[in-house]
């Protein structure tokens, strides 16, 4: 009899995109997608007939209201028979405020034992805690029949002596005699073993939460079955189609108008994309003129017209230095401008004071300087 695993982790329902770029309402609506992302999963399980889903750790945020984990509690409950093991990670909230159906086994923190033997499996997990043991995994996982499926769920990160993040010692993991051991914690998929030899890995997020998510979002099928020394049958790894996050850079080369900026932002994004992802574009290089850009009414020149989703990161600058252009006209109205405006901003006393001073010295300088090229 083999043993049919659906392996997922770090879903991360109701995650608040905070300092992402995203405006408020992108956020909602990337929340409300991340649900649709974890009912593919489900549904996924249900056709495979899994016989378990794991989920390793942040499964969701801790600001989940009880209608949405009654939500959640429906989707694990429509999958019975199969049975849903749940470890918590580092984000998920620690005191169980829910009720969960009889299938599901929301692991409370600390190492727990679990044995299946409808299943002929014994599974053991780990949900996050805050100290990890100083001797390692191997004394908490007893050796059992070579006949039973060993199953270990884990939420960490691997290959860290020192790491706040609960370290793993995939050696020690290694030494067990684990058939899977199946991680969460990492946005990326990682795996430890030959082809048809996997013994351990990392699910991946499902779906990405910021810009700096790159990779494969998805989640693994996994099959075991004991029979001539070989334990993995089968590792399908399933993608689910969904908004990415895509950034791209910029280097200006002295534009500054807006609408010639936004011409070469758009250029620089494949057109599926624009009008799908979430998309960054981080501006480097230098800017004509004096005057800052302004990120704000550059995005919403793009935004809807032109693209789905855009934040604008300004690293520009400006073409001319300011303390050039004071060195070079000294005993001028340009250069003593320059200098007085550049002691006022240094004794600024706040920070939004010292924004308006910039704005001023910049639009003074474009009109002084311009006039002066003019022989004003």
């Amino acid at each position: 009899m083999g043993l049919k695993i659906v392996h997922t982790a770090d879903v991360l329902l109701g995650h608040s995109f905070e300092g992402t770029g995203l405006l408020p309402e992108e956020g909602a609506l990337w929340r409300q997608e991340i649900w649709q992302t974890l009912d593919q999963i489900c549904q996924r399980a249900k056709e495979e007939r899994a016989d378990l889903l794991l989920i390793c750790g942040n499964l969701m945020e801790g600001n989940l209201s009880p209608s949405e984990k009654e939500r959640c509690a429906d989707l694990f409950c429509g999958i019975q028979p199969t049975r849903v093991v749940w470890i918590l990670g580092k984000e998920d909230p620690k005191e169980d405020e829910g009720k969960w159906p009889e299938n599901v086994y929301r692991v409370p923190p600390g190492f727990h034992r679990y044995e299946f033997p409808e299943l002929n499996a014994v599974l053991w997990a780990e949900s996050w805690a805050k100290e990890t043991w100083p001797e390692g995994f191997s004394g908490y996982v007893p050796p059992e029949e070579d006949e039973k499926y060993r199953i270990l769920m884990l939420h960490g990160e691997s290959g860290q002596e020192a790491s706040f993040d609960h370290p793993i010692d995939m050696q020690a993991v290694r030494q067990m005699g684990i058939d899977y051991c199946a991680l969460g914690h990492r946005a990326n998929p990682l795996c430890w073993g030959g082809e048809g030899r996997t013994w351990a890995a990392y699910a991946g997020s499902p779906a990405p939460h910021s810009f700096e998510e790159e990779g494969s979002p998805g989640f693994w099928v996994v099959e075991l079955e004991k029979a001539g020394g070989r334990c993995l049958s089968r590792m399908e790894r399933v993608s689910l189609r969904h908004r990415n996050f895509v950034t791209k850079e910029l280097s200006l080369r002295g534009e500054k108008n807006t609408e010639e900026i936004g011409d070469r932002i758009a250029e620089i994004f494949p057109g599926v994309s624009r009008r799908r992802d979430f998309c960054r574009v981080i501006m480097t290089g230098f800017r004509g003129g004096f005057v800052p850009l302004d990120p704000e009414k550059l995005r919403s020149a793009l935004v809807p017209g032109r693209f789905f989703s855009l934040t604008i990161q300004d690293r520009t600058e400006t073409e001319l230095s300011y303390d050039r252009i004071r060195e070079q006209n000294p005993e001028n109205l340009l250069g003593k401008y320059i200098k007085t405006m550049q002691d006022r901003i240094r004794a600024a006393g706040d920070e939004g004071e010292r924004r308006l001073l910039e704005t001023a010295l910049a639009a003074g300088v474009e009109a002084l300087y311009h006039s002066q090229e003019k022989g004003g």
